[in-house]
Parts: C-alpha cells; structure tokens; sequence
C-alpha cells in the first residue's frame, strides 16, 4: 500500500487546522506538524488535534520560533522532511495550516498513483527568479530575530545598511557556476527525493543560512542541480500552479484569501489544494468544502 505524507506548518487558526487534519485522516497517510513555538496551550492543541486523528498516525516535531523570511523557514521544512524520512512514503507533501484540500484522499492518492515518481515542485518565471538574487547572495545576520514585525526596525534598517555594504565592497556568497531558481515553497515530492533533501542539509544550512526569503528558492535550486530534474512534473507554462497542484491567486491577493463565493471556482479547478484559507473571511466556504468532501468520501466508502 502506497502511503503519504502530510508536513504541516501551523502558528494559528487552529479551528481551521482541525477541519484539515479530520479531511486528511486517512489509512494510507500519516501527518506531522510543526507548532510554531510562539504558540500557546500547545499541549492542549496537541491533544485536541491527536483525538481527531483516527486513522492516521499524527507526530509533532520539535517547536521553533518562525520568523517570516527567514531561515527559521526552510529550518522547520527540512526538520519536518527529516522526520518523515523515517518512513516509506510514497510522497511527502508540505501543507501549511491555512491550506485545504479540494479533492477526497481516494482521489489525491490516485492522482499521485498515476503520476508516480514525478516531482511536483512550483517554478516562477525567469523574470522572477533573476530578481532573487540578493536574497541568496548577502547575508542577512538579523532575519532569524525581526521577522517582519514592527519591533525590528532597527535591527532591519542596520541589515539593510549591511547589504549595501557587502554589495559595495563586491561580497558574493555564491561564486560558484550554479543556476538559482525559486518559486512556490508548497511541494509534493516523492519519498526518495525527500530523503535525498535531507541528506544535502549540511549544503542546504551553508548556502542558505542567514539568508532573505530563500524557502522559495532552496528546493527549487536543489532539484534543478540534482538527478531529480527530470521528473519534474510542469505544467504548460511558467509560473504555472499545476506544478505543485495548489490552487493559489497572487492576482486578487498576497496571495488572495478565498472567499465564499468562490466555492464553484474552486471546486471545478484541476487543483489538489487550495491557499489560503482564514476561518474568519473562508469560514462558510471551508464548512461547504468540508461537507462536500465528507459526503464524497461516504459514497467512495
């Protein structure tokens, strides 16, 4: 039997985490979660969320403190990868705990059946990935600590005074012949492309340790220098979401939250999952998605 992975990052909303984790439990996937350490009652959260879990086997990963951009990000990502690679999974796919499935399990499971030993992986446009390239090539000492918070200004305007002085005195981390790339830092990758992270980590944490938002950039340059390029699934063009089966709107939003009245658009879309959800703008449509696919899964049943 083929098994999945779920990796979630959660730090809020946890009514709308719980909707997601009783959609994902399921005989052929286990899930682990990441709290973010900022989190209160986590023990209480915990608890809540392993009482939903009935089918699934549900693990937490050690708590870190997240900040936005950060390298606390792709810290947590491979930390989550790490613990999976335990197992034998079919796949491993990154959630956060905002996302919401738009299809039932039975048909996520065939759909990754079918496409077996492809990597579905999001790539931007080579507009947009020639704009990253201050995020990997400075450092930035102080991300792990401001985040984007308000607090942090100062800490941010030296930062910034930092780069300016690394670019002027002609500071490139990389100087190397490797190409960057980046795009969606939400995945689906096999088991052993998972495994195959992990054991690059060293790699990953020298060459994007005190970087700037570079949990778009890591996995996609790791899979584009690597064997695994060749089984990447892409979609018909650029920046195309079909590359990682997430229905996500930069459009309408930063990125968009869905709203009620968006509920025949996303059902009718050929997406796996949607981003992102808020239980206090999404929160009919999320209790009508929900509804729809328990009644699915009952007729599958």
């Amino acid at each position: 039997m083929e098994r999945h992975a779920y990796l979630i990052m959660a730090h809020n909303q946890f009514s709308l985490l719980e909707k997601l984790l009783r959609l994902l439990d399921d005989e052929k996937n286990d899930i682990y979660i990441h709290l973010d350490k900022k989190v209160k009652e986590k023990e209480k959260i915990k608890r809540k969320l392993q009482e939903i879990c009935q089918k699934s086997d549900l693990f937490f990963i050690a708590s870190r403190n997240v900040m936005w951009a950060s390298w606390t990000f792709i810290e947590v990502e491979v930390a989550l990868l790490e613990a999976a690679s335990k197992r034998e999974y079919a796949y491993c796919h990154l959630l956060s705990g905002v996302d919401f499935p738009l299809k039932t399990q039975k048909e996520i499971h065939e759909f990754f059946h079918k496409e077996k030993g492809k990597e579905f992986i999001h790539f931007g446009t080579e507009e947009y990935c020639r704009r990253l390239y201050d995020r990997y090539q400075y450092y930035y000492p102080f991300q792990n600590l401001i985040g984007r918070e308000r607090i942090g200004y100062p800490l941010r305007l030296l930062q910034n005074l930092g780069v300016k002085l690394q670019r002027a005195a002609g500071i490139r981390r990389q100087r190397g012949k490797m190409v960057f790339y980046g795009g969606s830092n939400w995945f689906s990758i096999t088991g052993e492309l998972a495994k195959y992270v992990v054991s690059q980590k060293e790699w990953i944490r020298k060459t994007f340790g005190n970087t700037l938002c570079c949990d778009e950039v890591f996995l996609q340059t790791l899979v584009m220098n690597s064997p695994y390029k060749k089984n990447l699934y892409h979609g018909e063009e650029d920046n195309d979401y079909r590359g990682n089966m997430r229905y996500i709107d930069w459009d309408r939003g930063d990125p968009y939250t869905f709203r009620p009245e968006d509920y025949e658009d996303l059902l009718a879309s050929p997406y796996l999952f949607a981003r992102k959800m808020d239980e206090h703008v999404s929160g009919d449509l999320t209790d009508r998605i929900f509804e729809y696919l328990e009644q699915k899964r009952k007729q599958e049943d």
